[in-house]
């Protein structure tokens, strides 16, 4: 049964999965709202959550930061404030922790994918609950199980978890600088090439491929791309639906239990690129873009698959290589975001020599491409 969108007043909701595909899939169970004006009534949704009154913020916007610190202090909240500049790293992750007290209850992170990220990181590690306030529709992942940090200079994926409390205020949404809103966009294109390598992991990689899961990621994809021009002008209904499917993609995983649905070879591209930025002390771009670029480029390299090697793939595999959009067409209609630079040929060299290797990341599809 696919995954429907509905509200009861500003919150979110999503039916429950129920499928015949033999896995175990997790019910949903936090708060999501999506809203304009949503901000002012935070302190009321985290005592209506019971997330406590004690709070470490973490967040890259100090302005906006600074007002909820000031909201919530005058509710009675107690809140000690840490502000990343740098990097999601382990400075960054430091610093997190060393913000807290052994009394704090909850984690509230306010900004870009990569505070709520290290605040996602630090609540895993103590066992804190958290509630989020993005600041920009630039990744699926603020609601994932996966954070995507920096750790001695290279890409890694670390244990998160996913908040408990979600508010995304469609007002502060709609201001996001356009290179997030690519991001956001771009990130969803990914979503096409990480359906395939689930399907061709299937069984290799000890992972049942549900089709409703799978359908509802690629819907949601649809949904959200089908509509960039309104999301370049910053239309409200181009906002929402942008942020809903980057939402929904993201509580896939969590019903799932696991980021196959949504991740896949693209990632380790973007990984390898953004490990080469680095290295070269280059700016590195939102990670949606590197995603979503990545994505791109393997699909240009799908089409020109023989039939020989399509034949050699499990039915669903096939369906999901069938199924891919036409990666000229897709960048047509990301054009009204900007430009998308593609990943040089290094970074997908890395990422095919990574998938060579054993692990989750043998079961990609990148290996067709020889």
């Amino acid at each position: 049964m696919p995954i429907k969108l509905g509200y009861r007043g500003h919150q979110l909701l999503m039916s429950a999965a129920q499928c015949s595909c033999g896995a175990r899939h997790n019910a949903i169970t936090q708060d999501i709202l999506v809203a304009p004006a949503l901000l002012p009534a935070l302190p009321e949704l985290i005592a209506k959550r019971e997330l406590g009154k004690l709070c470490t913020l973490v967040t890259d916007n100090a302005d906006l930061a600074g007002a909820v610190r000031d909201t919530l202090t005058a509710r009675g909240y107690k809140v000690s404030l840490c502000t990343l500049t740098d990097a999601p790293d382990e400075r960054a992750l430091g610093s997190a922790l060393m913000a807290m007290s052994m009394d704090t209850e909850f984690l509230l992170a306010v900004g870009t994918e990569s505070a709520c990220d290290i605040a996602r990181a630090v609540a895993a590690q103590t066992e804190r609950p958290l509630c989020v306030v993005p600041t920009a529709p630039s990744s699926s992942t603020f609601v994932g199980l996966a954070a995507h940090l920096v750790s001695a200079g290279a890409s890694r994926r670390f244990p998160s978890i996913c908040p408990e409390l979600v508010v995304c205020d469609l007002d502060i949404l709609a201001n996001a600088p356009e290179a997030l809103l690519l991001a956001g966009a771009l990130d969803l294109v990914g979503k096409y090439t990480a359906r395939l390598d689930w399907a061709y992991a299937q069984g290799g990689a000890g992972d049942t491929f549900c089709d409703d899961l799978a359908q509802a990621v690629i819907g949601a994809a649809n949904k959200a791309l089908k509509r960039t021009a309104d999301i370049a002008n910053r239309v409200p209904a181009g906002i929402k639906a942008l942020t809903e499917s980057l939402l929904l993609c993201g509580m896939v995983s969590v019903i799932f239990g696991g980021s196959r649905p949504v991740e896949g070879a693209e990632q380790l591209i973007a990984d390898a690129w953004a490990d080469e930025l680095r290295t070269a002390s280059a700016p590195v771009p939102p990670r949606g873009q590197l995603v979503g670029a990545s994505a791109l480029a393997l699909m240009e390299g799908y089409q020109k698959l023989d039939e020989k090697a399509r034949k050699k793939l499990s039915p669903e595999a096939q369906e999901a290589l069938g199924a891919l959009p036409d990666p000229a067409r897709l960048r047509d209609a990301l054009a009204p975001l900007g430009a998308v630079d593609m990943p040089p040929p290094s970074a997908i060299a890395a990422a095919k020599a990574r998938a060579a290797k054993s692990g989750r990341d043998k079961h990609s599809a990148i290996r067709l491409l020889g």
